[in-house]
């Protein structure tokens, strides 16, 4: 017993150590979207942040109804929602801050803090998968 506190103890410390670096997700009330939808979108950004983001670390991400609806609206009459034929129900924006390493190379600020940063999401019906079609600010 006396050898297992030791261990129990490492891995204590190293899943706090884990749940530490997570990021951290806020959904808000949507009348638009459940819970499973929006999850689904902000799964789809992480990806998306981890293959176009190399040297950032995502810390944050969240959905607020009446910023994305703001953001939607743009998108489909002055943005690519407007040629492409998106629509309202099948366009989320999920708001992201990250931070970029002090090495990154490119046209973000090497050792910055990136907040509120917008990706916006289209699916081709309620059914389908999300895919990130712009992201900025």
């Amino acid at each position: 017993m006396k050898k297992q506190v030791p261990v129990i103890c490492v891995i204590l410390f190293l899943l706090l150590l884990v749940g530490c670096g997570g990021i951290k997700t806020n959904i808000g009330d949507s009348e638009k979207f459940s819970e499973e939808e929006i999850q689904k979108s902000m799964e789809c950004t992480k990806t998306y942040f981890s293959e176009n983001f190399k040297d950032c670390k995502l810390k944050k991400m969240s959905y607020n109804e009446e910023k994305s609806n703001k953001n939607i609206e743009s998108y489909l009459t002055n943005g690519a929602g407007a040629e492409t034929g998106s629509t309202a129900e099948n366009t989320i924006t999920i708001f992201a801050s990250f931070h970029v390493s002090k090495s990154a190379v490119g046209a973000l600020e090497p050792g910055e803090d990136y907040d509120g940063v917008m990706f916006t999401l289209i699916r081709d019906s309620k059914t389908a998968e999300w895919k990130v079609v712009e992201c900025g600010y």
